[in-house]
């Protein structure tokens, strides 16, 4: 569907994207913004009028249990994004490692988040 080179999307999740009909991951979202010469904010944030301020991002993955993630701003440079996840308890989001070079700061207001690391496992709390 892509150019192979700066991202790709096999056959059945490409047509299933054209169509409306597919649930693309974050990382699939990324490539498809890669081969469209973009980024992953640009591609999933909407661009607002002053007077839509009661928006409050843009939702870009959620899950039965009630779990998502809000994409709630980005700049380019220095290149940032900043996001509002919701687990529910029990809830959980696998996720694709980041870039090279990539940083992340988790703030929990409420319960307690795990990551699983490749040196093992880490919990955040308030």
């Amino acid at each position: 569907m892509m150019d192979r080179r700066r991202g790709c999307v096999d056959a059945r999740n490409g047509l299933g994207l054209k169509l409306g009909q597919a649930n693309p991951s974050l990382a699939t979202v990324d490539r498809v913004a890669r081969a469209l010469d973009t980024d992953f904010a640009t591609l999933a944030l909407l661009e607002r009028d002053t007077e839509d301020e009661q928006v409050e991002g843009t939702l870009v993955w959620q899950d039965a249990d009630g779990s998502h993630a809000l994409l709630l701003a980005a700049t380019q440079d220095p290149r940032a994004e900043l996001w509002r996840w919701t687990l529910a308890p029990g809830g959980h989001y696998d996720a694709e490692p980041d870039r090279p070079g990539a940083q992340e700061i988790h703030h929990v207001l409420a319960g307690r988040l795990t990551l699983t690391l490749e040196t093992g496992p880490h919990v955040v709390a308030p």
